[in-house]
């Protein structure tokens, strides 16, 4: 659905008038043609007005023929929200807010009817606990725990409710919401609140066992709204979503490991956080910690006794209620979590047969540097550090995740996507003129890929056709099929992000936290982002063996969201540019695809080779400069650091893509892991809305030897920083 409410206009007036209007053009849709004359980005303002307007299926279908891929991907998203007298849904009630791009949790996307529906893990839970309501006689409902909902044991609730006041989360995850929800006790309100409960019916005294909404907070101010997501599903298996990501209280209510999280479970949740457990003293108090316990410090410890309750049934022997007469409420916060004392002196082990001795103002010598810096007493975060890539523990991890990887390939064959191709990119510019078969060829890959209906073979042909298309003069007409394949790859993208499994690992190598100058603007976002793969590599890799690729990533401006955001310059700082043809332009591209090019770009690299030619299109709205050098980390000297340079030169309404992709060789230690550390735990960090790095690290199916890093330590720090909200991208 393209609009959200709906008019009794006739086609027969619109056409009247449009006509009217614009004489010249009667013989297009007038619809279509009102808006080719005003441009796009008036367009999008009047085609959400004019969509509403025409309530036939015929006519809305001519506009979409006609209007160009982008105005229409920017409606539909900013025309996912409904409104009601007070609170905001998305058009499809099954989709989570607030950018309505993929199903709630507990939900899956059905492939043949194009519908979220229940997942059969909820359908399984929901299932269990309907049989077992009935066999305490409480039939047609989720209710087990009767006792649950009586105003005795509310009291509970009531306590938690007012410690969250006091602490003011913006975001809360609440285990077993059941039918006490905690922000029904709270008086503060909170940006967002995730319940977690299979019977999610009974949360929000609704039909549906999921509801996503934005409400206006009962708090006095009638300005301030909070999302509430019903998720029917179980926290085991949430806990491996992007959509878990860093919530500032975790409430788990009548906790329960079996069912419930686990100890363990909970401290892979990012930090910091508040952890609020209230628990049975006679079935679990063997199971959760009422002390200090993995850097978490113990707030607050209340016994409950609630045997001589009057209203909970505890005499019905059907109802197995003696767990609810003795239970226990322990708070913790929890801050860094706690580091290896033995890991500063295995890293400089590991590092020492490439650093001691090492020659000055040789790029060994700058990546050692960079390496050291991590023990650092402002970074010194054992996640980080050097690791012996070649120790049993780590070979083994590599193994599984390349088994994995392979095991989570989608595309079956070529069906019509030669991957003979290897999705090379052309860094050689080549003339259409010279070239027609060549160029035949290009747009043979892009009519393929709009007429493909699998999602990944179009991702295929799309990514052949911008590779052709990419370094085809005269540019000025080529970038129009360029924008093209991108925007179709990006559609077909997001189709497979919303079907893509998510490995099931946790973590060896723990962040202490997450970088305390992260401001979670774009948290949201992140969670709908392409997944972190295991191998370390991106889509175009695990699916059609493209060693390098371009494609693959949902940048932030591919975000309705974030299109519709003002800021005063939009910039690229490309560390690492190895050639104009190379990553600059290829970022480019991909932001300008989506109507947001940068203002301007600064390419820092210390080979002249590749920057010789820039097409005049590119440098028409854009300033690009060539910084011929080598680059440094924590000099803390603008000639060298990029973070000085960056602090120097970006203002804070800025939107800033920093790409770091400094490496030379396939064997010892590179700078990045160093700049990473530099990086997350500088307060230049509020300055970078979106950053794209390599990582590099022992792997054996790409040939490289740096053994200094594990294929695991990479998987753990990237997925960690994207929970804790970083738009953070694998590259390329």
């Amino acid at each position: 659905m393209y609009f959200v409410v709906s008019f009794q206009e006739s086609r027969r007036r619109f056409v009247s008038i449009a006509s009217r209007k614009l004489p010249t053009l009667r013989n297009r849709n007038p619809m279509t043609s009102m808006l080719m004359k005003i441009g796009t980005p008036a367009a999008l303002r009047v085609f959400v007005v004019l969509a509403a307007v025409c309530s036939t299926k015929n006519i809305l279908s001519s506009i979409l023929l006609e209007v160009p891929t982008t105005a229409i991907t920017a409606t539909k998203v900013a025309s996912t929200v409904t409104n009601t007298d007070t609170d905001k849904y998305c058009s499809d009630s099954k989709m989570l807010m607030p950018l309505c791009l993929s199903c709630i949790p507990g939900l899956t996307m059905n492939k043949r009817t194009s519908t979220c529906e229940l997942s059969k893990e909820t359908n399984e839970i929901r299932k269990t606990l309907f049989r077992t309501a009935a066999q305490r006689r409480m039939p047609n409902t989720c209710k087990v725990y009767m006792y649950l909902g009586t105003d005795t044991l509310r009291h509970r609730q009531e306590i938690v409710g007012k410690i969250l006041d006091e602490i003011k989360p913006k975001r809360v995850l609440d285990i077993g919401s059941y039918t006490s929800p905690i922000h029904s006790f709270m008086s503060f309100c909170p940006e967002s609140v995730f319940m977690i409960e299979p019977c999610g019916e009974l949360s929000h005294k609704g039909a549906t066992p999921w509801m996503s909404k934005e409400v206006t907070c009962n708090n006095g101010s009638s300005n301030s709204t909070s999302i509430h997501n019903v998720l029917p599903k179980s926290i085991k298996t949430f806990i491996h979503e992007p959509h878990l990501q860093h919530f500032d209280a975790v409430v788990c209510i009548g906790c329960d490991k079996n069912h419930g999280p686990s100890w363990e479970e909970l401290m892979t949740m990012p930090r910091p956080l508040h952890i609020f457990l209230e628990f049975s003293m006679i079935a679990f108090q063997d199971d959760y910690p009422v002390q200090n316990m993995t850097g978490c410090s113990l707030v607050q410890s209340t016994d409950f006794d609630f045997s001589d309750c009057h209203d909970c049934g505890f005499h019905d022997k059907k109802q197995q209620s003696q767990h609810g007469k003795k239970r226990k409420l322990v708070i913790f916060h929890c801050e860094e979590f706690p580091q290896d004392g033995n890991r500063e002196a295995e890293s400089k082990a590991t590092l020492a047969p490439y650093c001691d001795n090492v020659q000055e103002n040789t790029y060994r010598s700058m990546a050692c540097a960079a390496e050291e810096n991590l023990f650092a007493d402002h970074i010194h975060d054992t996640a980080l550090m050097a690791v012996n890539a070649m120790s049993d523990i780590e070979l083994k991890d590599e193994n599984t995740i390349r088994e994995r990887s392979r095991n989570m390939k989608k595309y079956v064959g070529d069906g019509g996507c030669t991957l003979a191709e290897k999705l090379k990119v052309s860094r050689t510019w080549w003339n259409t003129t010279e070239n027609s078969r060549r160029l035949e060829k290009a747009y043979s890959f892009l009519e393929n890929a709009q007429a493909s209906v699998d999602p990944f073979e179009t991702m295929c042909l799309a990514a052949n056709a911008r590779n052709q298309f990419t370094a085809a003069d005269p540019h000025e007409i080529m970038v129009k099929p360029l924008y093209e394949s991108i925007q179709l790859y990006q559609s077909s993208l997001q189709k497979s992000i919303s079907d893509e499994s998510i490995a099931d690992m946790g973590y060896r190598f723990r962040l202490k936290a997450c970088p305390p100058f992260l401001d979670n603007e774009y948290i949201n976002e992140v969670a709908e982002m392409e997944h972190i793969l295991p191998n370390g590599r991106n889509l175009d890799h695990r699916e059609f063996r493209s060693v390098i690729s371009f494609n693959p990533y949902r940048s932030l401006m591919t975000f309705e969201s974030v299109q519709s955001r003002v800021y005063r310059k939009r910039i690229l700082i490309d560390v690492g540019a190895n050639g104009f043809a190379a990553s600059p332009k290829q970022l480019m591209d991909n932001y300008a695809a989506f109507g947001k090019p940068f203002d301007e770009v600064h390419m820092f690299e210390p080979d002249i080779d590749g920057m010789q030619y820039i097409p005049k299109m590119y440098q028409k709205d854009t300033t690009i400069e060539f910084h011929h050098q080598f680059v440094k980390v924590a000099t803390r000297k603008i000639e060298d650091d990029v973070l000085m340079w960056i602090k120097q030169n970006v203002h804070k309404d800025d939107f800033l893509v920093l790409k770091f992709d400094v490496d030379e060789g396939t064997r010892g230690p590179t700078m990045e892991w160093g700049f990473l550390g530099d990086l997350i735990y500088s307060d230049v960090l509020t300055l970078v809305d979106e950053f794209y790095t390599e990582l590099h690290y022992r792997a054996q199916e790409i040939r490289w030897k740096h053994e200094t890093h594990s294929a695991r330590q990479r998987y753990d720090v990237v997925r960690q920083l994207r929970a804790c909200g970083m738009a953070i991208h694998d590259w390329p």
